[in-house]
């Protein structure tokens, strides 16, 4: 058998109820308008629950950035936290940007901003 750190069974633990709660939220998202509000909170939600980041200064273990940037905030100030929280905004900003520019593609195509039709000169 395994012998698995209370670290490694922490983790274990925490992306198992993770995925559950992620399930449950999209689950409960599934009826939501507009769609790319949804996408939004469901990427969100995602980057939140599953991006980590360094929970020390000597980068020996991975924590949840969200939990990592709380506690590094409490205890130092927000400009200790800053390694634990770039993560997470980074991440969130790329989300939002790619989720965004497909919603304009999107409506572009659907009111007729996408390629020209042929016309058949006779």
């Amino acid at each position: 058998m395994m012998n698995l750190q209370p670290m490694q069974l922490a983790w274990i633990a925490y992306l198992g109820g993770s995925v559950i709660l992620l399930a449950l939220f999209w689950w409960g998202t599934s009826a939501w308008k507009p769609p790319v509000l949804t996408r939004l909170l469901r990427a969100w939600v995602m980057i939140a629950l599953f991006v980590p980041a360094y929970a020390d200064f000597d980068e020996s273990y991975l924590a949840p950035a969200w939990a990592a940037t709380f506690f590094i905030a409490a205890g130092e100030g927000l400009d200790a936290a800053a390694g634990a929280y770039w993560p997470l905004m980074s991440a969130a900003i790329l989300a939002t940007a790619v989720i965004l520019v497909g919603a304009v593609v999107q409506w572009s195509r659907r009111r007729g901003g996408g390629a020209p039709e042929q016309v058949s000169v006779s």
